[in-house]
């Protein structure tokens, strides 16, 4: 005896869809190296020698102390944000900038504060000397502490110095947006002519090692 089938077909389900665009975070790293490249130009200046040009040494110093004139010393630091890979694209938001210096030798004593601020003119690496640096902001962007081990500061030894801030993010977004206006950042310390020569010495790009090259990382949404 056959027994009959009816097959009844099942009502598909409905999957709703939606299109979403997609916002990718992208990352730039700017670094200092070969010592030959001109995507970073650094140097220091020297209050105590003021028509002396180092930008092709080994190191950026930062130096506070005394003398007639003191021995204050400044680094400057700059980097060329058009040799990202791909473009950073001016429509570019949610732009973040941390810059990266190694410091080697650290100052003694108490706690040092490093501060950074956006140059606003013109400078050269071969050219800047303390009697032509250029003018800077006077607001700080950002600022750090360094010293020695046990003295609370933020930077306790040998290492990369990590410059974040709000402010540093502006100032990368708008020199993406008016590259003419990118002059870079000074470090100078916080309270120059101290009563005893306090110097935190950076790696700059002419140590030629990679390991400690200054950096800038840009890590920015790309708008479709």
């Amino acid at each position: 005896m056959g027994i009959g089938l009816t097959l009844i077909p099942a009502a598909a389900a409905s999957i709703p869809l939606t299109s979403n665009n997609y916002t990718p975070y992208r990352t730039c790293v700017i670094t200092g190296n070969p010592a030959s490249t001109s995507d970073v130009i650094d140097s220091y200046v020297e209050q105590a020698n003021p028509g002396t040009n180092n930008g092709a040494l080994a190191t950026l110093r930062v130096q506070s102390g005394p003398g007639a004139p003191p021995v204050n010393q400044r680094t400057y630091v700059k980097f060329l944000l058009s040799t990202c890979v791909p473009a950073i694209p001016a429509s570019a938001t949610a732009i973040t900038g941390n810059l990266r210096l190694w410091a080697s030798t650290l100052p003694g004593g108490a706690c040092r504060t490093v501060n950074v601020q956006k140059a606003t003119a013109t400078w050269t690496e071969l050219g800047i000397t303390w009697t032509n640096q250029p003018t800077f902001s006077a607001a700080v962007a950002s600022s750090f502490t360094i010293g020695p081990v046990g003295g609370g500061c933020t930077y306790q030894a040998a290492g990369y110095v990590d410059v974040t801030s709000a402010t540093i993010d502006t100032n990368v977004a708008s020199w993406i947006t008016t590259p003419a206006n990118n002059f870079g950042w000074v470090l100078k310390d916080k309270t120059e002519g101290n009563a005893a020569t306090v110097t935190t010495i950076f790696s700059a790009k002419d140590l030629g090692t990679l390991a400690q090259a200054p950096q800038l990382t840009v890590t920015y949404k790309a708008v479709p």
